[in-house]
């Protein structure tokens, strides 16, 4: 007779062998891709991969890389690299290959405290930290423009280690925690993570300025310190918080809380009638149930993302946002399995959001990965449903696979 320890038993072995042969039929999935020069697209490389492949080891088979170490990424549609180390199944199957639009080779030609100033052909002035007159240097030019229409940019190594201690940079201070990302030659993205140093962060959140990098370990713990001397913050200066709003003095912001906006912050929400709409991406539709006031409940439409609860299944959520005219609210249960989607907010700085693990009772840190359909750049602020996946870099990482009405 089977008892119950035998069967426990026998369920884990057949759980493994059917992992490994689904293992095995990833290993064996090949996956066809063409990437031509930018420069010059008669000049092109196919083949197939494994699906397994990083992009970054995709474009180092390809062959038609410079040999002269020039820096050459896949492209999106606006000219910028995409990240090197996203699986080579998530991405187009035809891809340009050149030089990211954010970087640029250019000869210091003047110099005022600290600032230097360069001229590149397509963007027009640059404004450098650290850059000196005669200087020349490859830089990563920032998304920030000054009134007069001028770029801003830093100063980088294209190999070794890409940055050192008392090297200037030009960053935006954290508009949430207090991590910035400078640029990873490498990867092609911004995903070197240091800790923004302020005696107090919360006043100049948003803030555009000249740093300096006052410790660097590539495997650890770097920072930056904003050098107030060289890009002093205004008088007037108004910092912004993570929904880009002004911050306002914390006895105006308790006057301003209505019970409605309180009841709001109750996160946890009853769900009914949930039902699937889609079991691969974990996607469902229901109703929430939330007080508006005292002895007044309303019901609304939600679309519901992510794993049940193995304590309450589907019967609870977490609101991420309030339904809008066009738009139903968006709820994501509680639970945590990869492979399943989430809503997320992509943040103003940074691509690092926290996600919740109910099981475990952990918050882990998860970075968003660059997508070629979609542009993190112009989705900052934006709320965009997110799939969970292992990643060989950031052990777990979303990619975005569409907006909320691509699931309405």
């Amino acid at each position: 007779m089977l008892n119950l320890t035998n069967f426990f038993a026998i369920r884990v072995y057949i759980r493994r062998m059917l992992g490994n042969q689904r293992e095995n039929v990833t290993k064996n999935k090949t996956h066809s891709v063409c990437f031509r020069l930018q420069s010059n697209q008669d000049i092109e490389s196919s083949f197939e991969v494994n699906s397994t492949c990083l992009l970054g080891e995709a474009i180092e088979m390809s062959g038609i890389k410079p040999r002269d170490g020039s820096l050459i990424y896949a492209l999106d549609h606006n000219g910028i690299s995409l990240d090197n180390n996203l699986p080579i199944s998530s991405v187009p199957n035809n891809l340009l290959l050149g030089p990211s639009d954010k970087i640029s080779q250019v000869w210091g030609e003047k110099w005022a405290n600290n600032l230097g100033e360069a001229n590149d052909f397509n963007k027009g002035c640059i404004v450098v930290p650290g850059l000196e007159t005669g200087e020349y240097s490859t830089i990563f030019i920032v998304s920030r423009k000054g009134k007069n229409k001028s770029h801003y940019g830093y100063k980088f190594s294209q190999f070794g280690d890409h940055y050192s201690v008392g090297n200037l940079v030009y960053v935006k201070a954290p508009v949430s925690d207090d991590s910035v990302y400078l640029f990873n030659p490498k990867s092609g993205v911004e995903d070197i993570k240091f800790q923004y140093i302020h005696d107090d962060i919360d006043k100049i959140r948003g803030f555009w300025g000249c740093c300096e990098i006052i410790s660097y370990n590539p495997e650890g713990r770097s920072q930056v310190r904003l050098r107030e001397d060289i890009t002093p913050v205004p008088k007037r200066f108004k910092p912004i918080n993570s929904k880009n709003q002004i911050i306002k003095p914390l006895r105006q912001v308790k006057q301003s809380i209505t019970p409605k906006l309180k009841s709001k912050r109750k996160r946890k929400l009853k769900i009914k009638n949930y039902q699937s709409i889609n079991d691969e991406l974990m996607v469902g539709k229901g109703k929430i149930i939330f007080r508006i006031s005292e002895g007044k409940i309303r019901c609304q439409k939600a679309l519901i993302f992510g794993s049940p609860s193995e304590k309450s299944g589907t019967k609870h959520g977490k609101l991420a946002s309030m339904g809008r005219k066009n738009r139903s609210a968006l709820v994501n249960l509680p639970g945590y399995r990869f492979g399943m989607s989430q809503v997320i907010k992509v943040p103003e700085n940074g691509l690092e959001v926290e996600l919740y693990n109910e099981k475990a009772m952990k918050t882990y840190r998860c970075t968003i990965l660059q997508n070629p359909e979609f542009n993190v750049e112009e989705l900052r602020g934006r709320w965009v449903i997110g799939r969970l996946q292992r990643h060989k870099r950031y052990n777990r990482a979303f990619e975005i696979i569409g907006l909320p009405n691509d699931f309405s």
